[in-house]
């Protein structure tokens, strides 16, 4: 018997996460997802809240991932969200595969 194996490769960001992250951020339908996703939030403003107040400035306001990935989308954001955004996807989507695997 053949068995398959997938791969996660964590932080690469020249993966295109732009759309699946989005997919993922609307799916609303597992709360450790959203979770990880209300904490990810919470975690990437918390260490921009620990720059200097000068560099503080350049990253933009943001209440939710999904408005950091509109600004993202829009353009002109710092590129730190671009690994940032593409992280949180790649973590979300093996959480989302590993509710699916633990649920068959």
């Amino acid at each position: 018997m053949v068995q398959q194996v997938q791969v996660y490769l964590f932080g690469d960001p020249s993966y295109d996460f732009d759309r699946k992250l989005h997919d993922l951020l609307y799916s609303k339908n597992d709360p450790i997802l959203s979770a990880f996703f209300e904490q990810s939030c919470d975690s990437i403003r918390a260490e921009i809240g620990q720059l200097p107040l000068q560099h503080q400035t350049s990253f933009p306001r943001f209440r939710s991932l999904a408005d950091l990935l509109q600004r993202y989308r829009k353009g002109g954001v710092n590129p730190a969200f671009q690994i940032a955004l593409a992280c949180v996807y790649q973590i979300g989507a093996f959480i989302m595969s590993a509710l699916t695997l633990s649920n068959e």
